[in-house]
């Protein structure tokens, strides 16, 4: 999942390997039986802080697409005053 958002998020790692019992390597790096044991025993946590980066990156999200449709209807309404002159 190199290069995707999520893997910034807190406890991402652990919260893929508890939700894909079957994966044997995430990121070009190997998913050891010791490491399944012990994120199995961490995932309330690591759901919990992915959710909550998840939520705070939608949110981000969604400012940045405003913030570019307010510059768009800027652009298009000065386009129209030129065309008026």
């Amino acid at each position: 999942m190199t290069g995707n958002p999520c893997t910034s998020y807190r406890g991402y790692r652990a919260w893929v390997i508890c939700v894909l019992p079957g994966l044997e390597e995430l990121d070009g790096t190997r998913v050891t039986r010791s490491e399944r044991l012990r994120v199995l025993q961490e995932f309330s946590e690591a759901a919990a802080t992915v959710a909550v980066d998840q939520e705070r990156a939608m949110e981000k999200r969604a400012k940045e697409r405003e913030s570019c449709e307010c510059e768009v209807e800027n652009s298009a309404e000065e386009d129209e005053e030129d065309n008026e002159k």
